[in-house]
């Protein structure tokens, strides 16, 4: 964990309200985007961040983990069955 999102997370921990949180992950832009009506309750900061958009009306409960990225290509490369495999993942947010 960097001292940047280490610090990040310690401010998320020290804000009750989550109105607070949601301005503060707006404000210091931490999240690709983020909507209105957005409510979270974790106080983590997920790795890769910049990576989600969290959309309107959105509630995000206690312990949610964020999985940004998966080895789902790296797998299906290595199948006998595709000769020289050939699936590529493009980077995109996670909506």
């Amino acid at each position: 964990m960097t001292w940047k999102r280490l610090w990040q997370t310690i401010r998320l921990w020290s804000m009750k309200s989550s109105i607070k949180r949601v301005g503060y992950l707006r404000k210091h832009r931490i999240f690709d985007s983020i909507g209105e009506n957005v409510t979270i309750m974790d106080r983590k900061i997920p790795l890769y961040a910049k990576l989600i958009r969290i959309h309107d009306n959105v509630r995000i409960a206690s312990n949610v983990t964020f999985a940004t990225h998966d080895i789902t290509h790296i797998m299906l490369n290595k199948m006998p069955i595709i000769p020289g495999g050939g699936i590529t993942k493009p980077l995109d947010a996670l909506r």
